[in-house]
């Protein structure tokens, strides 16, 4: 009797480990701050959509940093908005990870997102880039069968960051040319 009382048990704790194992992946560690001055931004709504539905919505604290616990087996888009400021997201994808690279404490997903000050007035060439920047991810993250883990597809980083590139080279050739203009007009009328 006893014996079959301890099988039970340890049948019990086998299903709750294994259920732990399967269902919790992640849990994203972040902060969110201004690419420009570093300055940590809070209130920024951390909106996490799971398979393309609403799922948690979030504002980072007073020092830019929020806590996100992901499910395996689903795909995930982490959007960043906050007012005055270019919307940012990532995608995460936890389909496809074989069980035994499934953690059963789950993992820690580090997470920096700066976010860029939309320009203001800005003219077509900027809001063209604008709209390309709005409809790309920032990172993408999959799980990668050669590292034997979940991991950042950086081609995806790349292609985000040539676009803010462009934009940042755009806004300060604008300030420049402002600059110039703002000095020829004060020569005229001195």
């Amino acid at each position: 009797m006893a014996k079959r009382l301890i099988f039970i048990i340890l049948v019990i704790f086998s299903a709750i480990r294994i259920s732990a194992q399967i269902t919790t992946y992640g849990f994203v560690d972040g902060k969110v701050s201004n690419k420009v001055t570093g300055a940590p931004l809070s209130g920024v709504n951390v909106e996490v959509k799971k398979n393309g539905a609403s799922f948690i919505t979030k504002a980072s604290g007073g020092n830019g940093k929020f806590k996100l616990e992901l499910d395996i087996d689903a795909k995930y888009t982490v959007v960043f908005t906050q007012s005055g400021f270019i919307t940012r997201y990532i995608e995460i994808d936890l389909t496809n990870i074989p069980a035994e690279y499934r953690y059963d404490k789950g993992r820690d997903i580090p997470l920096d997102m700066t976010l860029v000050e939309n320009p203001k007035n800005p003219d077509p060439a900027t809001n063209s880039i604008l709209s390309t920047l709005q409809n790309l991810p920032t990172a993408a993250m999959k799980f990668d069968k050669k590292m034997e883990d979940v991991n950042w597809d950086f081609k995806v980083t790349d292609r985000y960051m040539e676009e803010l590139n462009k934009l940042l080279a755009k806004i300060e050739a604008d300030k420049k040319k402002n600059e110039e203009l703002e000095k020829k007009f004060n020569e005229l009328v001195a």
